[in-house]
């Protein structure tokens, strides 16, 4: 199943246009350009929303250089500028406030916003920004971090992406020359390390993957590089046909679940990569012309990709992808991640039956199991269906040890229950509440504890 092409979206942008984003619900495309201005568009329409001017920065244009829509309010957008200025617009009351920052004179090359709390991140030159809300409409630097220094006389420890991970609790950067590394957000302080294999190779943009597992790079070299986040190491490398004279920064994306890489080009073929086996899978065509900035979202069973050429922007879309039976694949995929692949068996029973009657003959009695499978896999996105995890096996996340806890402790997020037993549970903290097992407990012996707030989970076991 192919992407063709949507809509055409012209006649807002004088300029080149220089940053993309979808909305959370892929209802509305956001678009700046080198003056300053930005754009909302109905992805499905194509018609225009709105659009605003940032204000000059010393007497010349500001360029907006990201974007990033607030994924707790889809109408409210993060506008990152070439001075170093950071916006954040609610474009229903259209207002624009600025965002409270000690430093200024580099482009901001990156943004990420979290999908589990109210946190953002913006990568302003070598420095890493955390950013938190003070009021409504107004957010601050709150923590700032920056890579260890290079040998280099000149510094390219440069920020190019952000990704939150972990439930909003950690952060993966890339850097223009240092790699891929992943810090803690309450610490500030560095996780884990990716190097990459290609020695003297600059990383221009990167994207992770609907599931966390692979983080994909583009780099000024020879294309992209696929890398492994639960094995820190690098997995694959795709050809790209560069051009020296053109040679700027290509956007990425995955698309189709994870099973696709979008890339742009330096010539207009837009190239869709098999993450897997390796092969180009489809080319959007555009004129000869650069594609470094693009975009992609689902948006209900469809998705869809945002190409910008020059001054327009071309949408692609895949209509009925996302079925209920891509849903119970990506469900069953996420399940093995987070258990490593240890599912009990009563698990995989529940699962594999509600494969079953996705598989069922298409019809009266097919679309009313289908809706049912449905309904039953959005509960279970929120844990609200306790059949599919009851299991008398030790629990996976269970804590045995303090060298353990402690590992728990840099990679885990914040605000969720883990399994340890109660006797390291009164030994790191008295104030923990423990439940100890009862007949109706089906996990035996190990108990569950729950720190009473936030605070204390972060001094104490910090676990998610």
């Amino acid at each position: 199943m192919d992407f063709t092409q949507h809509s055409v979206l012209r006649n807002a942008h004088r300029v080149r246009i220089t940053a993309l984003d979808f909305s959370l619900d892929g209802k509305t495309i956001a678009s700046g350009d080198a003056n300053g201005c930005v754009v909302l568009w109905d992805s499905e329409t194509g018609r225009e929303k709105g659009q605003t001017l940032i204000d000059a920065f010393e007497g010349e244009a500001d360029a907006i250089t990201s974007l990033a829509f607030d994924n707790q309010d889809h109408n409210a957008l993060f506008v990152g500028c070439s001075s170093g200025r950071a916006f954040y617009q609610e474009t229903t009351k259209g207002t624009s406030n600025e965002i409270s920052m000690d430093a200024l004179g580099a482009p901001i090359d990156g943004m990420a916003v979290g999908r589990c709390s109210r946190i953002a991140a913006l990568a302003l030159g070598v420095e890493v920004h955390i950013l938190r809300p003070l009021l409504p409409g107004g957010w601050k630097s709150t923590a700032n971090f920056r890579a260890p220094p290079t040998n280099d006389e000149e510094d390219l420890a440069v920020a190019r992406g952000l990704h939150f991970c972990s439930y909003d609790s950690a952060l993966i950067v890339s850097f223009l020359k240092q790699g891929i590394m992943c810090w803690s957000v309450e610490t500030c302080q560095q996780i884990w390390a990716i190097h990459p294999p290609h020695a003297g190779a600059l990383i221009g943009s990167s994207q992770l993957s609907p599931l966390g597992d692979m983080i994909a790079t583009t780099n000024l070299s020879n294309g992209i590089d696929v890398y492994s986040t639960g094995t820190r190491s690098w997995m694959k490398s795709m050809p790209l046909d560069l051009d020296p004279a053109r040679n700027k920064p290509l956007g990425i994306a995955f698309v189709k679940e994870g099973a696709g890489l979008l890339c742009g080009a330096h010539h207009g073929e837009v190239q869709i990569w098999d993450v897997k086996n390796g092969p180009v899978t489809q080319t959007l065509v555009h004129d000869d012309t650069l594609i470094s900035v693009l975009a992609a979202r689902v948006r209900g069973t469809d998705e869809f990709i945002a190409t910008a050429n020059d001054k327009t922007i071309i949408v692609w879309k895949m209509k009925d992808y996302h079925t209920v039976r891509r849903k119970v694949t990506a469900a069953w995929k996420k399940v093995k991640m987070q258990t490593s692949g240890r599912m009990p068996p009563d698990n995989q029973l529940a699962v594999w039956v509600l494969v079953l009657l996705v598989l069922l003959p298409q019809g009266a009695l097919g679309t009313f199991f289908s809706i049912i499978v449905n309904f039953l896999l959005n509960l279970w996105t929120l844990r609200l269906v306790p059949f599919l995890y009851a299991s008398k096996e030790r629990p996976s996340q269970f804590v045995e040890d303090e060298l353990d806890l402690q590992f728990k402790d840099a990679s885990w997020g914040i605000g969720k229950e883990i399994e340890i037993s109660p006797q390291l549970a009164r030994s790191q903290s008295p104030s923990l509440s423990v439940e100890t097992s009862t007949p109706s407990n089906p996990r035996g012996h190990w108990g569950t504890i729950a720190a009473k707030n936030e605070e204390l989970i972060e001094k104490t076991l910090a676990v998610g």
